[in-house]
């Protein structure tokens, strides 16, 4: 027979290891979409290569300053989408290991941001990690 705090730690665990899976999923499908910004960023450096053989107007900005803000742009975006990837991805090691409880909090704020999905994983994670046996199970791999 399993008693009610047997019962309490496996599901505390499972819904670690799941919150943990959603976290590295959503990271990568995150990561994914790096293919963007690199079309910006390679459409770009055509412009840039290009611009010998475009016409160029007297009085109007270079070809060259398109393509420029064009890899910028891609750079930027790109930039962005690593930071959060990263981002989803380090949390759920975090969950994985049982630390770091404020910055999952923190990368669960931030998923908020990724309706519906995301929405959904953050309101989650706020009630598992509010539990005060997981905060236990926290607070054990401190020592």
């Amino acid at each position: 027979m399993v008693t009610s705090e047997e019962r309490s730690e496996i599901l505390d665990t499972e819904h670690l290891k799941l919150l943990s899976w959603a976290y590295y999923v959503l990271g990568i499908v995150n990561a994914l979409f790096l293919f963007v910004p690199f079309i910006y960023i390679c459409m770009g450096l055509m412009f840039m290569g290009l611009s010998g053989t475009m016409p160029h107007k007297a009085g109007e900005p270079p070809p060259e300053m398109f393509g420029a803000f064009f890899v910028i742009l891609g750079s930027i975006v790109g930039m962005i989408i690593v930071v959060f990837a990263a981002l989803k991805i380090y949390a759920g090691y975090c969950l994985s290991q049982r630390r770091n409880r404020i910055f999952v909090f923190v990368a669960a704020a931030v998923l908020i941001l990724n309706i519906p999905i995301g929405t959904f994983v953050a309101v989650l994670t706020f009630i598992v990690l509010s539990r005060k046996s997981v905060i236990r199970k926290f607070e054990a791999s401190l020592r």
